[in-house]
């Protein structure tokens, strides 16, 4: 069994005026993910043959935004067009508990060739991306809400 942080990102982009420089909308605004896992494995062999391969996985993920920063983001009523639903999901801190797993087995048929067949269960959190973006130019906005 390992204990295994897999890490943490920040997305903070901002969109400025060319011609003065000023704040037009913040793409991702201080958006910030982070992720810590478990993960074992055991292999049980049956047989000369055959092996039995089990696996777990259990993360546990957070995504937040800084919800203070001025300028229009998807938090904010400066774009009315982002539904309040959104604006009150992103902001709040999305935490998730993910489990994932595999089972599988193997039979050597010859020295040179095995045979296998298994079933397994993948989760994947969104993105910043996928969350947070926001471009009010394009009416394209994340959803803070998205389930794993």
């Amino acid at each position: 069994m390992a204990w295994m942080p897999t890490g943490s990102n920040e997305r903070n982009a901002v969109v400025e005026d060319g011609n003065n420089g000023a704040l037009r909308f913040r793409t991702w605004p201080d958006a910030q993910q982070a992720n810590i896992g478990l993960f074992g494995q055991a292999d049980v062999a049956l047989g000369e043959e055959g092996l039995l391969r089990a696996g777990l996985r259990v993360d546990r993920h957070s995504a937040k935004m800084d919800t203070s920063l001025p300028g229009m983001s998807i938090a904010n009523n400066q774009a009315p067009w982002v539904p309040e639903r959104t604006r009150e999901a992103a902001r709040q801190t999305q935490r998730d508990t993910n489990l994932s797993g595999l089972l599988r087995y193997e039979h050597i048929l010859s020295p040179s060739l095995t045979a296998f067949g298994g079933i397994s269960r993948t989760v994947r959190n969104a993105d910043a991306t996928e969350r947070y973006f926001f471009h009010p130019g394009q009416q394209r906005v994340g959803n803070p809400a998205l389930s794993p």
